[in-house]
């Protein structure tokens, strides 16, 4: 009998994938959320081995309140826009400045293809 299961290893990393944990926010001082980026392949499998700078960026109604990566090593600091990958990813915590509206959030890397995703912003 032939064993079947593949193991996928993860080819070159190409481009940025962000997920929000939330689709909408509000502008209370308590509501934030988190995204994470992920460096991933062609594919979409995730490079767990890869150690890239990302930069976070938002648009003007939103604010990056903090950035982490997991690494209880690191000693970047939690206050900036940017933050290296560990295990292929790393968040950043975003908070609202308006009341209403959107945020777009984008996080790149050289080399790589940015990613991007937008909360929705509710009173």
């Amino acid at each position: 009998e032939e064993d079947t299961d593949e193991v996928k290893k993860e080819g070159e990393p190409a481009k940025i994938i962000l997920a929000a944990v939330k689709s909408k926010i509000t502008k209370n001082w308590d509501d934030g959320f988190h995204v994470t980026a992920k460096v991933v392949d062609a594919n979409g499998i995730v490079c767990p081995n890869v150690d890239k700078l990302i930069s976070f960026s938002v648009s003007e109604s939103g604010m990056i309140v903090a950035v982490d990566n997991g690494d209880t090593n690191s000693h970047e600091a939690f206050q900036s826009a940017e933050r290296r990958t560990w295990s292929g990813q790393c968040i950043a915590i975003i908070k609202a400045k308006s009341t209403t509206g959107k945020i777009a959030v984008s996080a790149s890397s050289p080399e790589l293809i940015s990613g991007s995703v937008t909360i929705g912003i509710n009173q």
